[in-house]
Formats: C-alpha cells, structure tokens, sequence
C-alpha cells in the first residue's frame, strides 16, 4: 500500500512559514483551489497540511514580502491555473461575432467593438488607485506642512512673551535698586546732618 503525501501539523507549518494563524487563514482565502487546504490529521486531533503545500504557502510568502500582488503571484507560480488575457479577449470576440444581433440577418456583417483588454482595465484602476493614493499624501503633506507653521508662529509668539516679560522684571529690579540707593543715601544725609547740629 503506497504511503500518502507527507503531511504537517498546521501549527508547525506556520511556525515555518514565519506567519500567525491568521495570516495563514488569509492566503487560504486568496489562492483557494490553488493551495490545498488543511484537512484533520488520522487521530482527528489536529490540522494537517500537506508538505507541497507548505513549499507554495512559502514561495508566496516570499513573493509578498517582495512586493507582489496576488494576481503576480498567481501568474508567477500558478500559469496553467488562469488563460492569458489575450486568448479570453480572443474568446469573447469570437463569441460576439459567432452570434447575430436579434434581427439581423444571418449573412449580415455586423461589426463588433472588441472589449478593452483586461490589463488594460487592471491598469486603468490601478492608475486611478495610484492618484487616489498620491492625492491622500499631498493633503497629508499640506496638512503636516500647515500645522508646522502653527507651532512655528506659536514659538516665536511664546519666546517674545518671554522676552517681555524678562524685559519688565530687569527694569523692576533696577527701579528696586534705585529705590534703595536713593533711600540710602537720604539716611546717610540725615545721619550726617544730624551729628553736624549736635556738635556744632
């Protein structure tokens, strides 16, 4: 009896993957029918997995981490999984030709627009994404840029109350000091008048 595809405990394979459960559970989701999924293990106690799958969980892992999208990664690793774009345009032209407009005579020629490309509709919501996307930083930018402004003006207002307020308290003390040399010197002159009547 053949032995069956080497298997792996789900916790063990994301431990390998370097993923949480959840993430796991995610690329589930996104590549379903190209990955196979866990299934319960022969004592019905845990997950499993198979080790192919584990190796493809990997490679789109990896793929991820540099940037890929998921339809790359399906193209990358997964080519039999999907036609290309140019044979389903070729398929849905030939189908619209294939079949006559209500009305219209068999051996009329009846001309039929081919639909936009799909890459060519992938990109066009992928560049409207990207301005959506560059639109968002230059607000976030003018945003940042306006409240830096703000606490610019704010500084500068504070650091001139400060200085106004230094600039009282030192004119205060010298009229103090004023105040008390004058006092001084009014004593020292009655003193000294004092003792000029007593002797004289």
């Amino acid at each position: 009896m053949a032995d069956g595809p080497k298997m792996c405990p789900l916790g063990e394979a994301c431990e390998r993957l370097q993923i949480p459960p959840r993430t796991f559970r995610q690329l589930m989701t996104d590549f379903a029918g190209l990955v196979e999924g866990p299934r319960p293990s022969g004592d019905g106690n845990l997950q499993e997995i198979s080790e192919a799958s584990v190796e493809r969980l990997r490679r789109i892992v990896e793929l991820r981490a540099r940037g890929f999208s998921n339809d790359k990664i399906r193209e990358e690793l997964f080519p039999e999984a999907a036609p290309p774009v140019e044979a389903v345009a070729e398929v849905a032209v030939a189908e619209s030709v294939a079949e006559p407009a209500p009305g219209a005579a068999v051996g009329d020629e009846a001309e039929v627009a081919p639909p936009p490309p799909a890459s060519r509709q992938v990109e066009a919501a992928g560049g409207r994404d990207s301005l959506h996307r560059h639109s968002e930083l230059l607000n976030g930018l003018e945003r940042l840029s306006n409240e830096l402004e703000r606490s610019e003006e704010k500084r500068v207002e504070d650091r001139d109350r400060l200085l106004t307020a230094l600039m009282r308290t030192q004119q205060e003390i010298q009229h103090l000091r004023f105040e008390l040399v004058s006092q001084a010197s009014r004593r020292a002159r009655k003193k000294k008048g004092f003792f000029a009547r007593l002797f004289s």
